[in-house]
This record gives C-alpha cells, sequence and structure tokens, in this order.
C-alpha cells in the first residue's frame, strides 16, 4: 500500500489514532526509559568512581608517606582543621599545594600542634609548628617509599582480581613510573596523562574498563582501571527488559486506542456512510440515521442535525417534484387543446402563407412542451409506481441490433462510425419492454448529439455480477463536477447548453434504471468521450441451473 495522499484514504481513522497513540506512546516511554537507562548507569558509575578515588587517595598517601600513612590516624584535609594556621608555611613555602593534615598531642609536654605535608616546587615536605616563633619542616624522599607502594598496589589488585583491576603511576610524559606487576600502562597506549582528576570508559582486553586520572602534585598521575563487566551486563539486562515491556505495552496502548476510537468515531461512520447514500447515484433523501443513543453527545449533535437537514432537503424536493407534476398534469390538456386546434386551422387550405408558418411554428413547440410535459409525467410514474413495470424476458441482444439497425442511417448521415460488440449467445433479462426502449433510445440519442467525430460502439456481455450493457462515445466527454449532476432533472452542462434539448433524458434513463433494480455509472472525462454502462443484475441468466447467456425458459 502507497503512502500517499490517495492510498492514505484507505487506512481507517481508527487504524491511524492507534498508530499515532502508539508511535507517541513508543516515544514517550523511549525517553523515560532512556533517562531512566541514562541515571541507572550514572548512579553504578558514581558507585565505582568513589571506590575508585578512595583508592587513588590512598595511593597517594602511601606515595608520599610509604610506612607512616597506615600509622597516622588523624590524617585529614586541611579544611578538616579550621585552627590550623597557615601563616608559617605560606612565608616559607609560598603556593605550597597541602595534602593533609595531622593534629598530635604531645603526651609528656601536653602540648597540641600541627603536622602538614605538602608539595612544593615539585618536591614533598613535612611541616610542623612548634610553637608561635618556631616550627620545623624537611624533605620527604618519595623514592624509600615504592616498595611500600608497590606493595600496596599487588594487595589491592589481589583482592579485586587482576582481570578486573589496573593501576599504574604515569609520569608526566605518559611513561611508566610503578605499574602493577610491571606491567604496561592500564589506559593503553603512552599518552600524556590529563592535569585534571577525570573519569574515562575505554575498551582493554575483552572487555570495557572505568578508568580515574588522579594526578599528583608533583605532576606524576595514578590511573585506575576496573573492568565494568558487571554494568555492562545490567545495561543489556536492562535494555531487554525494557524493549519486551515497551514493545507489549505499545502494543497494548494501540488495542485499546483502536478500541476507543473506533467507539468514537462509529457515529461519524454512521453519517459518513449516510451521506455516501445520498451523494451516490440513489440521491436517498428519505434516510436517517438510527441507534443516535449509542455516541456521545458530539457525536450525536452531529448525527442529528444531518438527519435534521435530510428531512428538510426530503421534504423540499418532494414539494418540487409534486410541483412539477401537478405543473405537468396541468399544461397536459391546455397543450392538447392547443395542438388539437392548430392542426385543424392547417387544413384550412385558404390560410394565409404567413399565418400559415406561424401556426406551423406554434405547432412545433407545442409538440416539443408536449414532448416535455410527458417525460416529466413518465418520470414521475415510473419512479413512483416501480412495481406497475410490465416485465418480460427479453433477448438484450436483439434489442439491441433492432435498434442499431434503426439508428444506423443517422449515425452515416453524422459521418460517425457506428460498432456493435454483442455475443453469440442470448443474453436474456426481465425487463419492461417500451421502459427498455427508451433507455436505449436516450442514451444511443445522447451518443449521436455529442459525439462530432470519431465512434459510437454498444456492447454487452454476461460478467459475474450480471448482464452488462454499455453505450460509449468519443465526444466532448463530461467533467468531473457535473457528471455528480447529469441525473438531474433539467440539468445541462456548460458544453451541452448549445444543442437542443431539455435536460430530462438522463433523469428518465435513471428512473427506469432504479425502478428495475439495475445500476447505471458513468465514465467519462472532457475531450475523451462518455461510457454509459447499465448492470443488469436480476437477468434471466442470473438464475440458478442457468449457464450464461441462456434463459432458463429455453
Amino acid at each position: 500500500m502507497s503512502w500517499n495522499k490517495e492510498g492514505s484514504r484507505r487506512i481507517s481513522l481508527k487504524t491511524r489514532l492507534a498508530l499515532g497513540y502508539g508511535i507517541l506512546f513508543l516515544l514517550s516511554c523511549s525517553i523515560i526509559f532512556a533517562l531512566a537507562g541514562y541515571l541507572l548507569v550514572a548512579q553504578v558509575n558514581k558507585s565505582g568512581d568513589l571506590s575508585l578515588q578512595q583508592i587513588a587517595a590512598r595511593t597517594r598517601g602511601i606515595y608520599v608517606l610509604g610506612a607512616r600513612y597506615d600509622r597516622l590516624d588523624d590524617l585529614q584535609p586541611e579544611e578538616s582543621y579550621p585552627d590550623f594556621d597557615r601563616f608559617f608555611l605560606e612565608n616559607h613555602f609560598p603556593g605550597a599545594e597541602i595534602l593533609f593534615v595531622n593534629h598530635v598531642t604531645d603526651s609528656l609536654g601536653g602540648r597540641d600542634y600541627y603536622t602538614a605535608y605538602f608539595c612544593f616546587e615539585g618536591d614533598y615536605y613535612e611541616f610542623r609548628v612548634r610553637d608561635e616563633n618556631s616550627f620545623f619542616s624537611q624533605k620527604i624522599n618519595i623514592q624509600t617509599n615504592q616498595p611500600n607502594l608497590r606493595s600496596y598496589i599487588s594487595r589491592i589488585i589481589l583482592a579485586r582480581g587482576q582481570d578486573n583491576l589496573r593501576m599504574a603511576i604515569l609520569n608526566k610524559d605518559g611513561s611508566n613510573y610503578l605499574a602493577n606487576a610491571g606491567k604496561r600502562n592500564p589506559a593503553g597506549k603512552k599518552r600524556q596523562p590529563p592535569s585534571w582528576q577525570q573519569h574515562r570508559t575505554a575498551p582493554y582486553e575483552n572487555g570495557n574498563f572505568r578508568y580515574l586520572y588522579f594526578p599528583f602534585p608533583d605532576g606524576r598521575t595514578v590511573v585506575i582501571g576496573r573492568r565494568i563487566t558487571e554494568r555492562d551486563e545490567l545495561v543489556r539486562r536492562y535494555v531487554f527488559i525494557f524493549c519486551g515491556i515497551l514493545l507489549a505495552a505499545t502494543f497494548a496502548g494501540m488495542c485499546i486506542a483502536w478500541l476507543i476510537s473506533r467507539r468514537f468515531i462509529r457515529g461519524i461512520q454512521k453519517t459518513t456512510l449516510a451521506m455516501n447514500r445520498i451523494s451516490s447515484g440513489f440521491r436517498d433523501y428519505s434516510y436517517r440515521i438510527s441507534d443516535l443513543s449509542e455516541n456521545d453527545w458530539e457525536i450525536r449533535d452531529l448525527m442529528q442535525t444531518f438527519n435534521a437537514m435530510n428531512e428538510r432537503t426530503e421534504h423540499l424536493l418532494s414539494e418540487l417534484k409534486m410541483m412539477s407534476d401537478n405543473v405537468a398534469h396541468d399544461l397536459r390538456t391546455p397543450l392538447t387543446r392547443i395542438s388539437g386546434t392548430v392542426e385543424m386551422l392547417l387544413t384550412d387550405r385558404n390560410l394565409d402563407e404567413s399565418v400559415r408558418t406561424v401556426f406551423v411554428s406554434i405547432a412545433e413547440e407545442t409538440a416539443r412542451l408536449k414532448t416535455l410535459v410527458n417525460t416529466l409525467m413518465d418520470i414521475s410514474h415510473t419512479s413512483s409506481r416501480p412495481d406497475e413495470l410490465h416485465k418480460e424476458v427479453l433477448d438484450l441482444c436483439e434489442q439491441l441490433r433492432d435498434f442499431c439497425e434503426f439508428m444506423q442511417p443517422a449515425f452515416e448521415e453524422k459521418g460517425l462510425q457506428f460498432q456493435l460488440d454483442l455475443p453469440d449467445l442470448p443474453l436474456r433479462i426481465r425487463a419492461d419492454k417500451s421502459k427498455f426502449q427508451r433507455v436505449v433510445s436516450n442514451l444511443l440519442e445522447n451518443a449521436l448529439k455529442f459525439t462530432e467525430r470519431g465512434s459510437v460502439m454498444v456492447k454487452a456481455a454476461d460478467t459475474p455480477d450480471g448482464i452488462l450493457f454499455q453505450v460509449s462515445d468519443t465526444g466532448c466527454g463530461i467533467s468531473e463536477e457535473d457528471c455528480k449532476h447529469i441525473y438531474e432533472r433539467f440539468f445541462r452542462s456548460d458544453s451541452s447548453r448549445h444543442l437542443q434539448g431539455n435536460g430530462l433524458g438522463l433523469a428518465l434513463v435513471q428512473a427506469i434504471v432504479k425502478a428495475h433494480g439495475w445500476t447505471i455509472t458513468v465514465d467519462s472525462k472532457p475531450g475523451r468521450g462518455s461510457v454509459f454502462s447499465v448492470l443488469i443484475r436480476d437477468s434471466e441468466s442470473d438464475k440458478p441451473g442457468t449457464p450464461p447467456g441462456l434463459s432458463a425458459a429455453t
């Protein structure tokens, strides 16, 4: 099914509403689940990153203090000791970066003092304030701490698993200062580490690792990577469960939306069917929409308004037809008298020629008016009393051959090619002979009138739907808008106003066709001619046990 303007009409409104709701639900749920997944991964990363930061902080302490780091119980960041005075430190080591501070109470002297450990110009120092006028400082040799640092790294990796945790201390240029068991940079190829603390995720040895870059004041950086297989597995399970729930919820939501929209548009469908019944060739203005109580008040108001409009239209058309029938009936007798009087006057041999010409013109116009009145009466009688048709079994092919033979001279005189396409076997139909002859006569006369050159074809065939009778021409054609009105009384299209006629021929044809229970359709385009098709459904060949083309009576 192509998704274009014409093809989209084949998709019902309730289906489009269900699809729209499903797509909207899918998008909204996807956004919600994506946000929830992002928060879940962020929370898992936060928990793991906190563990890496604790390892990095302890690694820095052992890197600077070695074994003393574990013996000093009160090592805290500087901000944990607001009483610590940086005055002496700033005077002697301006711009020093304090790592941690230790509060000590002298058990012998009973005095409290602070010891600060800091980095100054790439070296680490211990600074102790003894009193207001004296202090002690010494440089820390971090090289002596390597055995303790290596031992700590080995222990922590052994505890976490060598495949799950990678550690290294990198120099400024990215080369290894110290790595676990002499392994290479756990973050991959050699590159200059960042100068600020950050987290990265990268693949390493058949798995993803979450890395922490923790810079030291002297320019070195500790890199710690933990395998995040559990996180990835959690994300995979989450995605799998999410997709299952989302698909199930979307399908259920679309079904619910389809059921709800089906209930809402039930009244619209009824109204549409009623409009189609009216806009089709049947023009059944007596149709009313029932079961108004099943719909919501908005739809119910629409249906009630439609019924009221249809009722008023039916009443107006009924009055118009009644007036037309009454006028035709009232005109028949006066026209007959006028016609008789004129014919009697024309028998006078002494009548002046100019007066005779006037009487002849009056007689012709009277005859035309009588034809119009008789046609109106026939339409009214046929439409209101279809049960009075005198149906009999007719051979459609024989009837068409007779008419074509009768009309052949008229077509030849106009220079038109007249073609007849009929099957060899007879096509039996039940019809009022005189009425059927009016149908064929009007269709052929219209084809003759509106075709200036080309051909006219009469065709009949036995189809699965019934016997199909067609009259096609290569005339001026009818516009799509005019095709909707050609069966109305007195309607004449713009292309036919210069030709003689009263606009009642096709109205009579439709009245006869409807009275027989048949259908008539037209396929026409301006400049390409017209094809009028009459589908005869109650033909004799449609009776059970009768082969196509043979009458049940034969």
